[in-house]
């Protein structure tokens, strides 16, 4: 009889490039971790500079998501409207700018 058992061919080793993308954990923007007097902060007033509720004043009432950086992208705003009811809406974190900061909107 033959020998009929045959070797399986040797398999070489692949290397496979890992892509590690780092995600900073979320920041609570705050007078030390802000990056600029644009940065709102959490609990502040806020004027929304275009879009659905453009020109109007509401209250940065939280954050709904955060960036790769740990900064916020998404914010939860509470606005007040003529009858005093409140209702929310959320903003992109890049449209909006604190109130009462020397050479941004003023509460008039």
């Amino acid at each position: 009889m033959a020998d009929e058992t045959q070797t399986a061919p040797a398999v070489k080793p692949v290397q496979v490039p890992v892509q590690v993308r780092y995600v900073h954990p979320p920041v609570r923007v705050d007078n030390q971790t802000r990056r600029s007097d644009a940065d709102a902060l959490e609990g502040s007033a806020v004027k929304v500079l275009s879009g659905e509720h453009e020109n109007q004043i509401g209250v940065f009432t939280k954050v709904l998501e955060h960036g790769d950086d740990g900064y916020p992208t998404r914010i939860l705003l509470r606005f007040q409207d003529a009858t005093y009811s409140h209702e929310f809406g959320s903003e992109d974190y890049s449209n909006v700018r604190p109130v009462n900061h020397p050479g941004y909107p003023t509460i008039d």
